[in-house]
């Protein structure tokens, strides 16, 4: 059961902790893998979620290692994926739009069905956490953690929303940072004037690997894109310092505007899940110009 949580001064309430990466992850997929994927979602869907059996089983091993699902329900976790991905084999034929690698839109799909097992499992903690103004009956500690979630999600938009025209590439460095699968709105908000061919490249590039790695690798593997979107000549290392100083800089002005706050480079990651999970607030943060 988890620790109860009950105020700001315990920034667990909203830590994840750091992933220790299984030793060997998917492998990565060609144009004609790619291909084949999709031959075998329509004509062929079982076949298809038994060839990626070892993506499955790595993404859960990979929440064990975050915390996210016991030791001891692995199996259990990797047999739920499976029901889920046969349950929502009709939704993936219908929305799959060959825009990135298969095993991207896929790995998403895994991703947010073991986030459910995870919220499933402490509801307080959901992505769907309502407003104070909003929450149901409940014990008072419930109250106060709904509020807590609620006002982090409250203190980074505003946070982020100071920092005027760097806002936009900031939340994708942060989603680099975290190892958070990007959008194609990620990339056209940062870099409107990239051509059309190089966003769709960069996107297919970055997205294929994401989640396979620490953050210096994520930062090692984006920056031949990088560069060529910012038309700069930077290190990994450079790009990797910017983003942890810009999330260092996020938590600060979020500690300043929430009384007990203690957020840092580490901790800001599990807010900004929350506010991926949340995109109409996202978009709040980029409506406003100036």
């Amino acid at each position: 059961m988890p620790t109860p949580l009950t105020k700001w001064s315990d920034s667990s309430i909203l830590r994840k902790p750091r992933a220790v990466w299984p030793p060997i992850p998917p492998p990565r997929r060609s144009m004609a893998d790619n291909l084949n994927d999709v031959k075998l979602l329509h004509a062929d869907p079982r076949t298809l979620i038994l060839n990626y059996q070892p993506l499955i089983r790595w993404a859960a091993r990979k929440a064990v290692s975050a915390n996210m699902i016991p030791e001891d329900e692995f199996d259990d976790a990797v047999q739920s994926v499976n029901i889920q991905l046969l349950v929502k084999v009709p939704a993936m034929q219908d929305n799959y739009n060959n825009t990135t690698y298969f095993i991207t839109y896929l790995t998403t799909i895994i991703r947010n069905i073991l986030k459910k097992l995870y919220h499933d499992a402490r509801p307080l903690l959901q992505g769907d956490i309502v407003g104070p103004g909003e929450a149901e009956a409940g014990s008072d500690g419930d109250l106060e953690r709904d509020i807590a979630i609620w006002e982090a999600r409250k203190g980074f938009t505003q946070a982020l929303a100071l920092f005027h025209l760097k806002r936009e590439r900031i939340l994708l460095f942060l989603k680099l940072l975290y190892g958070i699968p990007l959008e194609e709105d990620d990339l056209l908000r940062t870099y409107p004037h990239a051509s059309p061919e190089t966003l769709r490249c960069a996107l297919l590039e970055l997205e294929e690997d994401l989640l396979l790695g620490t953050s210096q690798e994520i930062f090692a593997r984006a920056t031949p894109w990088l560069n060529r979107l910012e038309e700069k000549v930077r290190t990994p290392g450079a790009y990797y310092r910017w983003a942890r100083t810009k999330a260092n800089a996020v938590a600060q002005i979020m500690n300043k505007r929430l009384p007990g706050a203690r957020f840092d480079a580490e901790s800001l990651g599990a807010v900004v899940e929350l506010m991926i999970d949340r995109p109409e607030e996202m978009k709040k943060i980029f409506a406003a110009q100036g």
